[in-house]
C-alpha cells in the first residue's frame, strides 16, 4: 500500500494487486379437549423456559469441542462441531485440522490465533472456479459451497490478534492474483477481521456483521458474488473487485467505510453496487479503478453516519451532510484513478456522495494515460456543490449516457 495526502485526506491505493431458538413444541393429536389442550399448552411453556435457561446442546450427530477449544487443544474434524463461547473473550491457541464444519454460538468472543486448515466433507462440495480471459485471467465461482464455519447471532469469531497469523482457509486453487479461500463462511453474528495481511474468507452468506478494526494494514479480498444481507464494516481497507476477480453484493444493507473502499474491475465487467456507504472518521473514501471497457456503477448515497452502531449504521439529519462538524468527521471523498464511473442509474435523484467543498472531495485521476470519467444519471436534479480537482464538464454530456428522456444524465472528465 501507499498513502498520500489529497485535499487534506489521506488516501490510499492498493497494488493490483445467531440463541438458541427452541424446537416447537408439538401438541399430541390424541389430546382433543380443551382442558387438555391448555395443560399441553402448560406444559409447552414450561418446556420453552427449560430450554432456554439450560445450556445449549449439540445438535444429534454433531460434535461439542467446546471444552477442547477451552483447554487450547489442537482440533481435528471428523465432522460437523460446534464450539459454545462463553461471556468474555477466549484466545484460542490451537488449530483446527481434518474434515468437517465448524459452529461457534454463545454470548462471548472466540479469538483465533494460529492458521487453521480443514476441508468441507466431500458429499457437500460442489462449487464451480473457473478462470477466464486469456491473457488477462480473471475468476469466477459458481453454485457456490454451503457454509464450512458459520458464527451464530449472538457470537463473536475473531480471525487473528492484530498480526499475520489467525484465519480458517483452505486454499487449493491455482487463481491468478489471489488465493481463493474453499472455506465459506455464514455470518449471523460478527466476524472481525484482525489480520495484518492480503486474505480471501470464501463466499460469505448470513446477515450479521463482518468488520475489520481500525488501523489493521489488511486487505480482504472481497472476490465473487455474495449472498450476505448484513453490514460490511471497513476499517482500513478492503479490495472489492481486482483486475483478477469482479465483485456483487446484491444484498448487502450497508458498508461502514472507515478507510479505504477500493473498487477494481477485470477486464470490460461492470461492477454495481447499490448500497448507501456510511463513515464515522475525518477522511474515509471511495477509491475507484476499472480496466479498459469497464464501469463501475454506484447507486446509493455515501453520508456520515452518527447513529445505529456498527451493525446498523445512519444518519440523524441528512442536513449534517452539508456542513462542516467538529473535526471534519463527516468529511469523506472518492478519488477515481483512469477509471470509468457512473453514479446513478436513472432509477432516483440522490446523488452518490452529497455535500460541499467543507464535507466532501472529488478528485479524477489520470492513470496509465487514461483519463477519468465520472457519469450523472438520475431520473431528476441532483444538488452538488463540491469542487472536484481538476475536472471539466464535457461537451455533449446529454448524448453521452445512454438513458431515459426522463433522466439527466452529466459527464465530468479529467483534464
Amino acid at each position: 500500500m501507499c498513502y498520500g495526502k489529497v485535499n487534506g485526506s489521506r488516501v490510499t491505493k492498493m497494488d493490483a494487486r445467531f440463541l438458541l431458538s427452541p424446537p416447537s413444541v408439538r401438541v399430541s393429536d390424541d389430546v382433543r379437549s380443551h382442558t387438555y389442550k391448555t395443560a399441553a399448552a402448560v406444559g409447552a411453556l414450561a418446556t420453552v423456559a427449560f430450554l432456554v435457561t439450560t445450556p445449549q446442546v449439540a445438535a444429534a450427530g454433531t460434535r461439542d469441542v467446546t471444552a477442547d477449544v477451552l483447554a487450547g487443544r489442537d482440533v481435528t474434524l471428523s465432522g460437523d462441531a460446534v464450539v459454545t463461547v462463553p461471556a468474555g473473550t477466549t484466545t484460542y491457541n490451537g488449530a483446527f485440522h481434518g474434515e468437517g464444519t465448524l459452529t461457534v454460538r454463545g454470548g462471548g468472543t472466540l479469538i483465533l490465533a494460529k492458521d487453521s486448515d480443514f476441508t468441507l466433507p466431500k458429499a457437500r462440495q460442489r462449487q464451480s472456479v473457473r478462470t477466464q480471459g486469456g491473457n488477462h485471467p480473471y475468476t469466477t465461482v459458481s453454485n457456490p459451497d454451503p457454509p464450512a464455519i458459520t458464527v451464530e447471532r449472538g457470537a463473536t469469531l475473531q480471525y487473528g490478534t492484530g498480526g499475520g497469523t489467525g484465519l480458517i482457509g483452505h486454499f487449493p486453487y491455482d487463481t491468478p492474483g489471489y488465493q481463493l479461500n474453499q472455506l465459506n463462511v455464514r455470518v449471523d453474528g460478527t466476524l472481525r477481521l484482525s489480520l495484518t495481511r492480503t486474505f480471501n474468507i470464501g463466499t460469505i452468506s448470513g446477515s450479521g456483521l463482518v468488520t475489520q478494526p481500525r488501523n489493521m494494514w489488511g486487505t480482504l479480498d472481497l472476490a465473487g458474488t455474495h449472498p450476505f444481507s448484513g453490514v460490511i464494516d471497513n476499517g482500513t481497507g478492503m479490495a472489492v473487485g481486482r483486475p483478477e476477480y469482479p465483485v456483487a453484493l446484491p444484498r448487502t444493507r450497508a458498508i461502514l467505510n472507515q478507510g479505504s473502499w477500493i473498487i477494481d474491475t477485470p477486464l470490460y465487467q461492470t461492477i454495481t453496487l447499490r448500497q448507501n456507504f456510511y463513515q464515522r472518521a475525518y477522511g474515509s473514501d471511495v477509491n475507484v479503478h476499472s480496466r479498459p471497457g469497464s464501469k463501475v456503477v454506484l447507486t446509493g448515497q455515501y453520508s456520515y453516519s452518527d447513529q445505529g452502531g456498527d451493525t446498523d449504521p445512519s444518519l440523524s439529519d441528512p442536513d449534517i451532510n452539508w456542513r462542516s462538524i467538529p473535526h471534519q468527521l463527516n468529511k469523506r471523498g472518492t478519488n477515481i484513478e483512469g477509471a470509468d464511473v457512473q453514479w446513478g442509474d436513472g432509477t432516483t435523484h440522490k446523488i452518490f456522495m452529497p455535500g460541499t467543498k467543507d464535507t466532501v472531495y472529488i478528485n479524477l485521476h489520470m492513470a496509465s494515460g487514461v483519463r477519468s470519467r465520472l457519469t450523472f444519471a438520475y431520473n431528476g436534479p441532483v444538488a452538488s456543490r463540491t469542487p472536484a480537482g481538476k475536472w471539466s464538464r464535457t461537451s455533449g454530456c446529454r448524448h453521452a449516457v445512454s438513458s431515459s428522456s426522463s433522466s439527466w444524465p452529466s459527464v465530468f472528465a479529467q483534464m
